[in-house]
Parts: C-alpha cells; structure tokens; sequence
C-alpha cells in the first residue's frame, strides 16, 4: 500500500513538473490592460483612489486589478459578455451610483468579448467609461 501511493505521489509530482512551465508560460502572454483613472472607484467591496492601475485576467472570468507599483489591490470574479463590435482602445466601464464609480465592464482592445462585474442593483445608474491610457488618454465620457 506505502508503495502504490510512492508511485502516485511520484506521478503526480512529474506531471505537475511538466504542466507549470506550460501554465507559467501561458500567464506571461495573457494581455495586460493599463488605465488611468481619474476619479475614485469601488471594485466589489473595494474602494480606489484615483490612479494607474492594470487588469489582467489570469484565469477566464477572474480578473486582478494592480496599482501603478504592480501590487495586487483587487480581484473579481467575473461574466463574460459578448458585444456586436470590437472597441478599438481598451475600455473599462463604470456604473455611477449615488455620486460613486463602480467598475462594470472590462473590454480588451479588438476583442469582441469582454468581462462584467457582477453590480448592486441601484435606482440611480449612469455609465462612463475609462478607455486605456495608451490609447485615449485619462478622459472619461458619462453617456
């Protein structure tokens, strides 16, 4: 009985030996969103203050937030939506709610497919968006 778990711990450290290089390897191509935001945000039950920040999304549907340090500050799971055409600059939204800035929706650059946050339902809701520092700057539009 000693012997037959040796020999399955043993498989299972070999196996799990090949498959990191291939997971760590996948996570350092995963595209990196960075944004400035200008105004304060709440992501979940986390509220930011104004700043740099970059998303990525290390597993589907999971995305990490990071400061302008690289620190981890939040992390959310997330839905995946779909929109009938891709944004050309990387995009965040937000839901503005009683005077606060809740993230909602993160679009990556060409891709059709994004991420929603899940929301607290609200009677008051206006959406602005945030698009990536790298292509439009730190301006957010409200609709």
């Amino acid at each position: 009985m000693k012997q037959l778990i040796g020999r399955m711990l043993m498989s299972f450290v070999g196996i799990a030996g090949l498959l990191l290089p291939a997971v760590a390897q996948a996570q350092s191509t995963l595209p990196v969103i960075k944004v400035d935001v200008p105004f304060e945000f709440t992501v979940g039950k986390t509220t930011l203050p104004a700043g740099q920040y970059s998303l990525v999304e290390p597993v589907q549907h999971y995305i990490q937030l990071r400061d302008a340090r690289g620190r981890f500050v939040a992390s959310m799971l997330t839905n995946g939506v779909e929109s009938s055409t891709a944004p050309e600059a990387s995009v965040l939204r937000f839901y503005v709610s009683g005077g606060r800035h809740v993230l909602a929706e993160v679009w990556e650059e060409g891709n059709q497919l994004g991420e929603q946050l899940p929301q607290a339902k609200s009677t008051d809701v206006t959406v602005a968006e945030e698009a990536s520092a790298a292509q439009n700057g730190a301006a957010a539009d409200r609709r």
